[in-house]
């Protein structure tokens, strides 16, 4: 079976030692503007390899097909014999409702950002590269790996946590991941055992996502000398024996954490 895309410069395809991309530098400058994270990129090119498997393809405008990517995912209801794509592929999916709506959402996403840059600087930069790596990095690394689609959600969320000073929130895990997270605002009503309590939520939100291993939690606010504060906790359990879910249990009734949780979105929680 053959796939063809009529584009004529840019060669891509398997020449034997890996699949190889190559990009024009307009295309390249899109790519990387609209696939932001390593994330969003990295699945692109897999799903390109996969979709061009075992085909010579000659691409002269990649933005094209990144706007078939975008579109369709390169998911179909029938394996394509042929595809011909003509220049304006691009332009016409920026004229699009679907792409005038996302740019509407994204801005959202921008706390995430703010969030994984202060953590690359705090867990990696002023610690060094050099050290074991901690809890806390673990947490970082999985946070910086976010799309951009999960962090705008993850943003919204994170937001409105402050906006309505709400004691806590948990967020259930996305799609295919093994981790749930857990917002905290911080204010003088719980300055003084903060730690503990993010802490204690965390175990809370373990127990509520039963196939989520791994549980984040993220705290902010300002301290008593008004300084920004921005705490952190990390939880890997993959099993919880009958006794931690007694204790966890018992912390939950006795503290109330999301005991009668709220849900103000499909995967969020707050209480």
């Amino acid at each position: 079976m053959l796939l063809f895309i009529k584009l004529s410069i840019a060669p891509n395809g398997n020449f034997g030692n890996g699949f190889v991309h190559v990009f024009d530098q307009p295309s390249t400058f899109t790519i990387l503007k609209e696939l932001d994270t390593i994330t969003d990129f990295v699945n692109y090119i897999k799903a390109k390899e996969n979709f061009l498997s075992n085909k010579i393809i000659s691409v002269p405008r990649e933005i094209d097909f990144l706007a078939l990517y975008l579109t369709t995912e390169l998911k179909f209801d029938f394996v394509p014999d042929s595809v011909i794509l003509d220049d304006g592929m691009w332009e016409e999916y920026l004229e699009s409702e679907e792409y005038k709506y996302w740019q509407r959402e994204i801005p959202q996403s921008f706390m995430w950002d703010e969030i994984v840059a202060h953590l690359h600087k705090i867990h990696i930069i002023d610690k060094g590269n050099s050290e074991m790596m901690s809890d806390l990095e673990t947490a970082t690394r999985i946070i910086t790996l976010e799309p951009r689609i999960n962090r705008i959600e993850l943003g919204m969320a994170f937001i409105d946590a402050i906006e309505k000073k709400l004691k806590g929130r948990m967020i259930k895990p996305f799609k295919d991941s093994d981790h749930s997270y857990v917002f905290m605002p911080l204010s003088s009503k719980n300055w003084k055992n903060k730690e503990k309590e993010l802490q204690l939520r965390c175990l809370v939100a373990r127990m509520e996502n039963i196939n989520a291993a791994k549980v984040i939690g993220i705290a902010i606010g300002e301290s008593p000398e008004k300084e920004h504060i921005f705490d952190i906790a990390y939880f890997d359990i993959p099993e919880l024996d009958d006794e931690m879910l007694k204790k966890i249990a018992e912390v939950k009734e006795e503290l109330g954490y999301f005991k009668n949780p709220v849900i103000s979105r499909s995967k969020e929680m707050r209480n």
